[in-house]
């Protein structure tokens, strides 16, 4: 569970760095490094993060679930699965009528197949994780939706 926990919050804390940066040119990291070393390691520690949430997912154990979630949960599952796929694939697409319609189509995707996840109920790893892409994308979707001028990189 540690390995779990330690990739959560190595792979958020650094995006929820991201999100709450200055942008102020003389405070801001991105700047002061550069883009492409800013970005490289960004990388490279994401991924850091990533290995660790899967390694430890893999050798959390399944428990019983914590909750029953919602009756017939499981027939929503695809419902709800089909517009996050759509969006996840339009955030890396050019600008059209979804991507402009919708302002930050990743977060939205990350929203729904998050909750996808956790509608049917959840053991405590798919509680830890699953519910931590969707508080980090509900807090990224809040904090960048505020701000006066939209930055598209981490």
């Amino acid at each position: 569970m540690m390995i779990l926990i330690l990739g959560l919050v190595l792979f958020f804390g650094l995006h929820l760095y991201a999100t709450f940066r200055s942008r102020a040119p003389h405070a801001d990291l991105r700047q002061r490094w550069g883009k492409a070393k800013y970005m490289g390691l960004f990388s490279v520690v994401s991924l850091l993060g990533l290995v660790l949430i899967v390694l430890g997912y893999r050798a959390m154990p399944n428990t019983e679930y914590l909750y029953a979630g919602i009756q017939h949960g499981r027939q929503w599952v695809p419902l709800i699965m089909l517009p996050a796929m759509i969006l996840i694939v339009c955030s890396d697409l050019p600008r059209g009528y979804i991507k402009s319609t919708v302002r930050h189509p990743m977060l939205l995707a990350v929203i729904l197949w998050s909750s996808a996840h956790l509608i049917d109920g959840a053991s405590l790893r798919q509680l830890l994780l699953f519910g931590s892409f969707l508080g980090y994308a509900v807090i990224d979707l809040v904090v960048v939706s505020m701000r006066a001028t939209p930055d598209e990189t981490p």
